[in-house]
């Protein structure tokens, strides 16, 4: 799945109808329309990821697909970034994790992060793991550490052979970068530069 040149002129017709009647007014500036229309570039990655997880079918989407936020687009120094914001597992269920192999290498252990993750979605605890006399937080911690015990055993997404959905490469691929570009440059007049990062829990074009 890519994005095309039609897609994008749609989402940012608005946009682009102001570059002719903003072109003589002095006090308009090219940086504040190039923020608008990458806005909508990020906003109509953000729909075409969440179609690409749906078709996947992959397990937990809802979640994911609910926590993806493309509404944050600011300044630097050389131009303008657009932020694609997902719940930090997004990492995982897109390039998958295979069965550990190395011991703990500093930070939170594995249970903790998902004893986090827990807690934030307001995940309940299966009776199964409520002792006698525990509190709440030992039974989420008792279930995060099942969790975790079976990551480390097995990995996760073994549908997709550990290798994860790779929903981002499907639709953040060169050939959509390509297209971006184009877009862009064809509304500024002028040639445009992309570059793409990836971290986790903050994909970044």
């Amino acid at each position: 799945m890519g994005i095309t040149k039609n897609q994008l002129n749609a989402i940012n017709s608005g946009a682009l109808a102001k570059i002719g009647q903003n072109a003589e007014d002095p006090s308009f500036k090219a940086t504040n329309l190039l923020e608008e229309i990458l806005l909508g570039v990020a906003k109509e990655l953000t729909d075409a990821l969440r179609e690409d997880i749906l078709k996947k079918n992959v397990k937990a989407s809802g979640n994911l697909i609910q926590s993806f936020d493309a509404s944050n687009v600011y300044k630097v120094a050389n131009g303008v970034t657009a932020e694609i914001r997902a719940a930090d597992y997004w990492y995982y269920v897109d390039q998958g994790r295979g069965a550990t192999k190395k011991g703990h290498q500093g930070g939170l252990f594995l249970w903790q992060r998902i004893d986090e993750w827990l807690l934030q979605k307001g995940i309940a605890t299966p009776s199964d793991f409520k002792k006698e006399g525990d509190s709440v937080k030992d039974a989420r911690e008792n279930f995060a550490r099942v969790i975790a015990k079976k990551i480390h055993r097995k990995g996760t997404i073994k549908r997709f052979g550990y290798k994860g959905a790779n929903f981002v490469a499907d639709v953040l691929n060169q050939q959509s970068i390509n297209v971006i570009a184009e877009h862009l440059g064809e509304a500024l007049g002028q040639r445009i530069a992309i570059s793409v990062k990836m971290a986790e829990g903050t994909p970044q074009t």
